[in-house]
């Protein structure tokens, strides 16, 4: 539970910790709000959420103005930080699933193939050599079927293996990010008795900015399972992959 304040504006008294002081800030600013209220809905309309590798969609929340409150500030700051490394692993997810995906489309053309891998290569070596009369002759193709085969194979394998080398310290950059944001969390009880410093006219929006920080850090537990959950399904993707590419390349 948060800690109990006694935060005095004027003549009003606020009475009991976060959830207290964003019921007067809310209150406080409901005249605004209204006045604002249809500019708002129509910008949510238009607004679009970023999709996930799953096609969820999740919220973008624009980071504050600065309050003017040093400790606020600097909350809202690394708040704002620790949500960007979450994007930036589920951007990196995004990437390495991608290259998954497009080995996995060469693999099924290998294996879908009438003639069989052999067969496949065949035809990617006569493409090539239509493509450019010189191009065997000057070894920028195989001179064989299963050496192109091979290089194509090794250069998937290749590609992959960096890909999982890529994840491998997610599971460790989740547990940071996890343990920050329950420090900072921890910490926001003692930030509105520190928006009670900037007066009348500040506190509202320091109060808000406090409200929308805490809101990220209590969804990032969820955030952080969630692409924890993913990096395992496609470091399993990962091994499949290389268990096809030596499959083929032990048949070939």
């Amino acid at each position: 539970m948060y800690t109990t304040y006694i935060i005095i504006w004027g003549s009003l008294v606020i009475y009991g910790g976060l959830d207290a002081a964003f019921n007067i800030q809310d209150t406080l600013g409901a005249s605004s709000e209204n006045r604002s209220k249809a500019k708002k809905e129509k910008k949510t309309k238009k607004s679009k959420g970023k999709k996930s590798l799953k096609g969820s969609s999740v919220s973008v929340i624009r980071k504050p103005a600065p309050s003017g409150n040093a400790k606020i500030d600097k909350f809202v700051d690394s708040t704002f930080d620790l949500n960007d490394k979450v994007i930036a692993l589920k951007d990196k997810l995004k990437d390495v699933s991608e290259d998954i995906a497009e080995s996995n489309k060469i693999l099924e053309e290998i294996g879908s193939h009438p003639n069989g891998a052999v067969g496949w290569a065949k035809s990617q070596l006569a493409k090539g050599a239509s493509a450019s009369s010189n191009a065997v002759t000057n070894k920028q193709i195989p001179d064989s079927p299963a050496k192109f085969l091979s290089i194509k194979l090794n250069t998937l394998q290749s590609g992959i293996k960096q890909g999982a080398a890529k994840l491998k310290p997610i599971p460790n950059d989740l547990k940071v990010i996890g343990n920050q944001a329950q420090t900072l969390l921890s910490s926001a009880g003692e930030l509105p008795a520190e928006a009670k410093s900037l007066g009348f006219k500040g506190a509202p929006k320091a109060l808000k900015a406090i409200k929308a920080a805490s809101g990220i850090l209590k969804n990032i537990p969820s955030e952080v399972t969630s692409v924890g959950g993913e990096a395992k399904n496609v470091m399993e993707e990962i091994d499949q992959v290389l268990r096809n590419i030596q499959s083929i390349l032990g048949t070939a």
